[in-house]
């Protein structure tokens, strides 16, 4: 019997490119899944621009079409329920970033209630309570 004798005829440094891919592969498909809200979504988590205060943020989302349940862990993410079919469309024109699930930013406790946070939530924009 011989010896069996490992090839030598590949390049020992492109070990890593399958399981790169398949990395990125799963990264862009459990991130949509997980992160984003489901279409028919009750409520979702609207996020600004960091630089963005409480009060603009609550003044965009509710001119968007929304009622706002809290504001995030940040000034700039607000937790809202959409009162329109095309809300997601119009927070994103309204400045937000982008618009998540609730759950994953932490939006699944109790709710605080808005106007602990300066505005009255049966109005929207610009009505302090």
């Amino acid at each position: 019997m011989s010896a069996v004798v490992p090839r030598t005829d590949h390049e020992p440094g492109r070990w890593w490119i399958c399981p790169a891919f398949l990395a990125v592969a799963a990264f862009l498909v459990v991130i949509p899944l997980t992160v984003f809200p489901d279409p028919g979504a009750k409520a979702v988590a609207v996020v600004y621009p960091p630089w963005t205060s409480a009060t603009e943020a609550f003044s965009a989302a509710a001119a968007a079409g929304a009622r706002i349940v809290r504001q995030g862990a940040l000034p700039s993410v607000l937790v809202v329920v959409p009162e329109r079919s095309d809300y997601a469309l119009r927070a994103l024109a309204s400045g937000a970033w982008v618009l998540l699930d609730p759950r994953v930013v932490g939006g699944c406790g109790v709710p605080t209630p808005v106007s602990t946070v300066g505005l009255s939530s049966s109005s929207g924009a610009g009505e302090r309570s």
